[in-house]
């Protein structure tokens, strides 16, 4: 980020309820814009699943990253910094106040620390999702601890997709994935404001069911079947999404709807435990009862208020 502004970062687990708290504060501080950090918003269409605000809610306010291209299309965190770095430039040069809000922790991780993004080689990348389909998560990982266990002990073991890629950069470059940037895991001194939302685990586990099924009865199956019915297949990540792979199993017969909302309720479980996983080693966030919502507003208001006085000195 070329910008030594102070910037305010809202995360927190899914279903922790930082998209409300975002558009409260928004609606309450005419120069915030919203930047959404979500690997899934980006995606036209896919509106119910990735819980994105409905649009009377987002009536008048500004937001970026979201909606940018169609779920055929692969959309790389490369990329999305690129882009959100630019919104955020944008934003800055209307004097305005950029509100990072999501819970992608590589994407914001990936914005926070300045990573630098090497190449990609997409018929590498091709062979490891093959291998990754073949053999499976914990394999590919194993693989990935041999040749970069740096990169290895930051991830983890059952997420495919960040070892294809690490693995991609590696076989690609022929460097270590790790030996980019200054990586995860440094928490150096920045210009971000870090607010955490944290619940405990039997609450947001409650809560996670209880959206969950409120996306069913939204329309979450439509809208998984009108995007299978689009032309062109959806691209592996979109397809491979919580909430959008079991419904399409569902639709395609292999699965009970039953099975499919139990199948979802559990992954988005063990996500939620992922991203406190990763944030619960950055000594920089500062976390808030995410219970009660007001006292997350109040903190976000004061911050960016703070914030917003240092950028007029």
């Amino acid at each position: 980020m070329g910008s030594q502004y102070p910037k305010v970062v809202l995360l927190g687990p899914t279903a922790s309820g930082k998209t409300s708290v975002a558009i409260e504060i928004a609606r309450s501080l005419p120069k915030v814009e919203l930047v959404s950090v979500d690997a899934f918003a980006v995606y036209k269409g896919m509106d119910i699943g990735t819980a994105k605000p409905e649009r009377s809610q987002l009536q008048d306010l500004a937001i970026h990253m979201i909606d940018l291209v169609e779920p055929s299309t692969d959309y790389s965190a490369g990329l999305f910094k690129r882009e959100a770095e630019n919104a955020i430039s944008e934003i800055e040069s209307r004097k305005n106040i950029p509100l990072l809000v999501g819970g992608s922790t590589m994407y914001l991780s990936s914005i926070i620390e300045g990573m630098v993004f090497p190449g990609t080689w997409p018929d590498i990348r091709k062979e490891l999702e093959d291998e990754l389909d073949k053999n499976g998560q914990l394999g590919l990982y194993k693989k990935l601890e041999d040749k970069d266990p740096e990169a290895a002990a930051k991830f983890e073991p059952t997420n495919g997709r960040r070892s294809v890629r690490a693995l991609e950069v590696i076989l690609g470059s022929g460097k270590k994935f790790s030996s980019y940037g200054p990586g995860f895991g440094e928490y150096l001194p920045n210009s971000f404001r870090q607010i955490g939302i944290f619940l405990e685990m039997e609450i947001l586990d409650k809560r996670i069911e209880e959206r969950v099924n409120a996306q069913i009865e939204r329309g979450l199956v439509e809208e998984v079947s009108c995007l299978l019915g689009r032309s062109g297949a959806l691209a592996r990540a979109p397809k491979n999404a919580i909430g959008y792979f079991e419904i399409a199993n569902y639709l395609r017969g292999e699965l009970t709807l039953e099975a499919a909302i139990e199948e979802i309720i559990v992954r988005t479980k063990r996500f939620a435990r992922r991203q406190l996983r990763w944030w619960r080693r950055d000594p920089r966030i500062l976390w808030i009862d995410g219970s009660d919502l007001k006292e997350v507003c109040l903190t976000v208001r004061e911050t960016i208020l703070e914030c917003s006085r240092l950028i007029q000195l």
